[in-house]
């Protein structure tokens, strides 16, 4: 999926903006984009994207994968 795919399933979920963030993973040292919804005033790990080879190489993490 897509950015705006990924937005879109969050919208009509009523789970508001996607806040992407690249972060560092700490055992390999690589980079990686997630995205962040805030439910209850907690931030919620939303999607992950899998690949850098592609840009929608997104996947929905956790409780949000049964949403597609």
């Amino acid at each position: 999926m897509d950015k705006s795919q990924l937005q879109s399933i969050a919208t009509e979920h009523k789970l508001g903006q996607i806040h992407f963030q690249f972060n560092v993973a700490q055992n390999t040292g690589k980079e990686f984009e997630v995205g962040y919804v805030f439910i209850g005033g907690r931030r919620q790990l939303f999607c992950k994207r899998q690949s850098w080879s592609s840009p929608d190489a997104f996947y929905l993490c956790n409780e949000f994968g049964a949403l597609q």
